[in-house]
């Protein structure tokens, strides 16, 4: 299945190119329609805790919906990245303007001095990041691991990749060690990757 031509850090650096060459007024477009077709998921399965990543750069813009979901009364939480263990804590975001700040890594998330831990067992939904997807739920990610090690503490949770259609590529050379989300929601549809 590994094809030795394309290493994924060649996959990778492909992905990202085609991500980061859309426009800021293609991103915001794309990515409220992401937004209207996950909101219809979240309704439909009258889902209550949802967990966003908070977007970065050219990903798929999550600030938007964290807002519209704090106004339907949802719990929204968002990872707190700790490098020294390589997991991810899930915390909850009531006040987005005094419960955020810029991580070491230049992205925002929640204040771990001041927003509440989670249990990964009570998520409804997880959405999930990545450079690249296929249409088997694999995703290049950043290379730390840290949503395949977090995906696999709430085995209840529906995982859904967040992605542009410029993401989507044949075969993401999986490892052993990664793991697929159940659904990829881009601009122009929703991918089934499992049963779930």
């Amino acid at each position: 299945m590994r094809n030795q031509n394309q290493p994924k850090t060649i996959l990778r650096k492909r992905a990202r190119k085609r991500r980061n060459s859309l426009s800021e007024r293609e991103i915001a477009a794309k990515s409220q329609k992401i937004t209207d077709t996950l909101l219809q998921i979240i309704e439909s399965n009258q889902f209550l805790v949802i967990m966003l990543y908070l977007d970065m750069n050219s990903e798929v813009r999550t600030i938007p919906l964290m807002h519209r979901l704090l106004d339907m009364g949802k719990t929204v939480l968002a990872p707190v990245m700790e490098p020294d263990s390589g997991e991810l804590s899930p915390c909850q975001i009531i006040n987005h303007q005094a419960d955020l700040v810029l991580s070491r890594y230049g992205m925002l998330q929640p204040n771990p001095q001041r927003c509440r831990v989670f249990v990964p067992e009570e998520i409804d939904l997880v959405t999930v990041p990545g450079i690249a997807f296929d249409a088997r739920g694999y995703r290049i990610g950043y290379g730390g691991g840290y949503y395949d090690r977090f995906l696999k503490r709430c085995p209840q949770s529906l995982w859904v990749g967040l992605a542009f259609e410029a993401q989507l590529i044949p075969d993401t050379q999986p490892e052993a060690w990664d793991v697929p989300v159940h659904r990829i929601v881009t601009e122009r549809r929703i991918i089934l990757c499992s049963s779930k």
